[in-house]
């Protein structure tokens, strides 16, 4: 079987970066335990991680769900009564499709806690401007 050689071929050697979407929730922000929306991610994507920082940590035993209109594809039950970090780059890398507004579900009403959450994601069908060996791209 013979090799074909693709390697310059220009859309192939576009590189993409990746991006990240962030909140900064305080336990005011979220008074009660429905769904709250932070940010909306674009279409055409690769969710590779997602992170919750508490700077500040939530009441004794506070949790929160994060994902997509109160699911847990992102995290579930997420400790926020301490500052360790949680999360990181998840097992199974996630497709946005036509674009996922993220949730956070606190299981209680937070009465303290200020929270970092952030969303790794590539945007796979765009590019930086730049090819990676061989000039100029010109993006979608």
């Amino acid at each position: 079987m013979a090799t074909v050689n693709l390697t310059r071929n220009g859309k192939f050697a576009e590189k993409k970066n990746v991006s990240v979407a962030a909140a900064t929730v305080l336990y005011s922000d979220i008074p009660g335990t429905d769904n709250y929306e932070l940010f909306k991610l674009p279409a055409d994507c690769v969710i590779i991680g997602a992170t919750v920082f508490p700077e500040t940590a939530g009441q004794a035993t506070l949790t929160a769900d994060l994902g997509y209109a109160g699911g847990t594809e992102l995290g579930s039950n997420l400790d926020l009564d301490d500052v360790a970090i949680k999360g990181g780059a998840l097992a199974t890398r996630l497709a946005t499709g036509t674009g996922k507004t993220v949730t956070i579900k606190p299981d209680a009403a937070p009465t303290a806690g200020k929270f970092h959450i952030m969303v790794e994601y590539i945007e796979y069908t765009r590019c930086n401007g730049e090819y990676a060996e061989i000039g100029r791209a010109s993006c979608r």
